[in-house]
């Protein structure tokens, strides 16, 4: 995918420069935007994988005395980006291409709610299939309905925030620049800024929901792949 990234434009160039028929200059472009599309999920994919691998240690580390707060290792957000390269780049990179697919047919088709990022929570905790993990997603979260339980909160995070930037920026700058112009500019990237934290918090949400009711059900620390339990034992949890 990243080799297509990187070579498509020089061959576009080449046959460009060589009379090459527009058909198969289009054919490149199209796959050079494909291969674009394909590592822009694939680096958002894995920082769902780091993030929800992260967030599972913080859930089943030990408890701390002062203010109840739990221990995590300092490394797990970097761990579970590196780990997630090492272990499961394969998944990961199947995972990135089906996703823009079942976003557009999803709402139509029930049984695809579950091709999510919150997919990687089971990757990160079982070392499960792209495929495999989707199902135990849906057994485990489904029967509860606990899918998208925190839209509400991410919607009504992304329209404050992009509504004070535009309201801020009104009375900052509506005195020196055309606020007609500069106003709904100032929402649009106050909404670009705040997505990325909103994702965030999805994903944390999504995976303490997840691994609280595998808790309840019974599962164990011992159940986690041997690279979970060699970062928590690293720093003593």
């Amino acid at each position: 995918m990243l080799v297509m990234l990187l070579m498509i434009p020089g061959f576009d160039c080449v046959l460009a420069g060589r009379n090459i028929t527009p058909a198969w200059q289009d054919i490149f472009i199209i796959s050079w935007v494909a291969a674009l599309v394909w590592s822009m999920e694939f680096l958002s994919a894995l920082s769902c994988f780091a993030v929800s691998f992260a967030t599972q240690c913080w859930f089943f580390s030990d408890d701390v005395v002062v203010q109840g707060a739990r221990r995590v290792p300092p490394t797990a957000v970097k761990k579970g980006h590196a780990w997630g390269m090492r272990f499961h780049s394969g998944t990961i990179a199947l995972g990135s291409f089906v996703m823009p697919w079942a976003r557009i047919v999803r709402n139509c088709v029930p049984s695809l709610a579950y091709f999510d990022n919150q997919a990687y929570m089971d990757v990160a905790l079982n070392s499960s299939s792209f495929v495999d993990a989707v199902v135990n997603t849906e057994l485990v979260m489904g029967p509860r309905s606990c899918l998208g339980r925190c839209m509400p909160v991410q919607l009504g995070g992304l329209g404050a925030i992009s509504v004070i930037g535009a309201i801020a920026t009104y009375f900052l700058l509506g005195d020196l620049f055309e606020p007609d112009l500069l106003v709904p500019m100032a929402a649009v990237a106050s909404f670009l800024t705040a997505f990325p934290f909103m994702a965030v918090l999805d994903q944390v949400s999504g995976t303490i929901i997840f691994c609280g009711l595998l808790d309840k059900s019974g599962a164990h620390l011992q159940n986690f792949p041997w690279r979970t339990q060699e970062l928590l034992a690293q720093y003593g949890m």
